[in-house]
């Protein structure tokens, strides 16, 4: 059976429990999306290419996401991961194929 990820809002987030608690430090990645007035940010491990678990957030918040994913050693960057999300894999379609 598959580990389920977690989502958290960080407007409840106590400030002392890391969120990549337990991961190892190379390859910690927050990818964010931003929304009208909210972020979602998937906490990935790039070189396991998977998402451990989810944050959302108020865009108020942003700045202080970020200099929370900064002092845990993870790069943040703006958009979707460049992975599937579900499975640890590639994104469908995201290999090339020849026909024939």
């Amino acid at each position: 059976m598959r580990k389920r990820k977690w989502v958290r809002d960080f407007s409840k987030w106590d400030g002392k429990t890391p969120f990549f608690a337990g991961q190892p430090e190379k390859g910690r990645h927050a990818y964010v999306e931003r929304k009208k007035t909210i972020f979602l940010a998937a906490l990935a491990l790039d070189l396991e290419r998977r998402v451990i678990g989810e944050v959302k957030g108020k865009l108020a918040d942003l700045d202080r996401f970020r200099e929370e994913m900064k002092s845990e050693g993870a790069r943040v960057s703006y958009g979707s991961p460049p992975f599937d999300t579900d499975d640890g894999g590639e994104k469908p379609g995201s290999q090339e194929t020849k026909p024939g």
